[in-house]
């Protein structure tokens, strides 16, 4: 790491990640390749482009895409790409202002050096496609990496002591979020632990031996594994400031119930990428999962198979219209014709990126666009809560502190014991800006704190919204002029729906195993003992649900 600067001569080249957060990063001192992709007009053209920069890549009429279906290379064109183990990406080059230059900080010790360099080469990173996927939360392969991690750690501190030892308290500044007996359990597999002698209290290698190659030690952590990982936690972390306590796996018609949001993390995005490159899934190719909101990019969202793919704008009504208007003798619903649509949109979306990105005028942005970057969604949800309040909402427990925390509701009141969002002006502008003020009583004293920073208002906000319908029952989970709020609690009167209907499935199956019966079978006058409660808890749920 310490070859790596730019203080010198050595050339360099720039690029901006036209994602706000892409899937997949790679770390510094990794390498990646520029590729230059031409695609032959016929077998007899021996054109190989000659680019200052990267390396020529010759395809054939019938290879394939280094994108795969999600963009084109079309014959006599050059594109150029980025390429590692990691992700592949078109980039654009684009000349650099004449008033823009490289200023590289240097410290060595407690002198500091300064220097200036020129930029000669700038490139835009078109939209990321990753080429393996990011491993989730609670995954084996994030297991295998911390407790490959955890030996490497302690070999090599084992192999900087003279007595080749260590101590237990030494490993847990690298691990702070286990405990002793976790760090304890771990290194069972690999080390022995000292109980009397000369060494009592420390831990010694089982097999030194093992681990002479040091090269072959680091092949148990490797930098790409170490990358997808770190991903993986930048996303938990973006899910946690949205106000998500818990992160999901996704995988099968579950991850479609999930919200926009949850359906972003980017171990489901690049699974789900992976699986419409193989054809194993489909892409929702525009819509709410559009990283740019502009329609410049592809939506790594998965829709079902099943059912019709529309084209951007498009309505379900109109399309069953369509078809119904379609003779009695053709197909309403035709498999390639589904196809077709959802290869021209593809080709629709990269034709987009790809004017967008190469044009070397920089594009106006609209205050829509100025909204969205500003985080405006989040706002017009808070001004929402501000217009509506009024009146007080329940308390909840926030447990700050051992003895109490209570905040109230985001209202507009400034409640003694809560929290209020307030709407102030920014002197000399014109616009609005959100503030929540929250109250909390610490060992008998209240104490206030003021928080501007927009993400955690908004997990403020979200958070406080889930608890506040979790204490409700179903009799008051009923509809509102709220849009939002309505498919909130939709959603939790169909996963209470489903829940009552698997413990009835449950009772049922104990009371035929009690009587002989099989699973499946039913026995002659085997009704279910339900409370009545219970079934008429059913019953509003059904009603509710169809209702809405």
């Amino acid at each position: 790491m310490a070859d790596i600067t730019l203080k010198d001569t050595s050339p360099f080249v720039l690029w901006e990640f036209s994602e706000e957060r892409p899937p997949i990063i790679s770390n510094v001192g990794m390498g990646s390749i520029i590729v230059n992709y031409y695609r032959k007009k016929d077998p007899e053209d021996d054109h190989i482009p000659k680019e200052e920069i990267g390396e020529p890549f010759l395809l054939e009429g019938t290879d394939e895409s280094p994108f795969k279906t999600f963009g084109y290379v079309r014959p006599g064109q050059t594109v150029t790409a980025i390429y590692n183990n990691l992700i592949r990406a078109p980039i654009f080059k684009h000349e650099p202002s004449p008033t823009d230059f490289l200023v590289v900080r240097v410290t060595i010790g407690n002198e500091v050096k300064y220097y200036l360099r020129e930029i000669k080469t700038t490139f835009v990173v078109g939209q990321t496609y990753p080429v393996t996927e990011v491993p989730g939360p609670h995954s084996r392969k994030i297991t295998t990496l911390l407790k490959n991690r955890l030996q490497i750690i302690a070999v090599k501190l084992t192999q900087k002591d003279p007595e080749n030892r260590i101590k237990v308290h030494r490993l847990t500044r690298y691990f702070p979020e286990q405990n002793d007996l976790q760090m304890r359990q771990r290194l069972k597999e690999f080390m022995q632990f000292s109980r009397k002698g000369e060494g009592q209290g420390f831990w010694q290698l089982k097999n030194p031996n093992l681990y002479a190659d040091e090269q072959e030690l680091l092949r148990a952590a490797t930098p790409e594994m170490v990358c997808l990982a770190e991903s993986m936690q930048v996303g938990v972390r973006h899910l946690q400031d949205a106000g998500y306590g818990q992160t999901e796996e996704g995988g099968g018609d579950d991850e479609l119930k999930l919200d926009i949001e949850q359906q972003l993390a980017p171990w489901i995005t690049t699974k789900n990428f992976i699986n419409a490159t193989a054809s194993k899934a489909r892409l929702a190719v525009h819509g709410p999962g559009d990283p740019t909101g502009r329609g410049e990019a592809f939506s790594f969202l998965r829709v079902s198979m099943k059912d019709r793919f529309l084209r951007d704008g498009e309505k379900l009504e109109e399309r069953l219209q369509k078809e119904a208007n379609r003779p009695k003798s053709a197909h309403k619903y035709n498999v390639q014709e589904e196809e077709e649509i959802y290869k021209q949109e593809i080709e629709r979306v990269w034709g987009v990126q790809w004017n967008s990105l190469s044009n070397p005028v920089a594009p106006q942005l609209t205050q829509e666009d100025e909204i969205r970057a500003r985080g405006g969604k989040a706002r017009n949800r808070l001004g929402e809560l501000h217009s509506a309040a009024g009146t007080p909402r329940d308390r909840f427990d926030r447990g700050a502190s051992p003895s109490a925390s209570r905040a109230g509701s985001p209202d507009e009141d400034d409640n003694d014991d809560g929290t209020s969002v307030g709407t102030g002006r920014n002197p000399g502008q014109g616009g609005q800006h959100k503030t929540l003020r929250i109250k909390r009583l610490i060992d008998g004293e209240w104490k206030t704190e003021i928080v501007r920073d927009q993400s955690i208002i908004n997990a403020y906000v979200r958070q406080r919204q889930m608890i506040d319908e979790e204490k409700l029952d179903a009799d008051g989970l009923l509809p509102s002029d709220d849009e939002g709020k309505n498919e909130r609690r939709k959603k939790r009167l169909k996963e209470q729906l489903e829940k009552l209907k698997r413990n009835q499935e449950r009772r049922l199956q104990r009371k035929n195993q009690k009587a002989g019966f099989g699973i499946g079978e039913i026995g002659v006058g085997g009704k279910l003992n339900v409370k009545t409660e219970t079934v008429s808890k059913l019953v509003f749920l059904l009603a509710s649900v169809s209702r809405w």
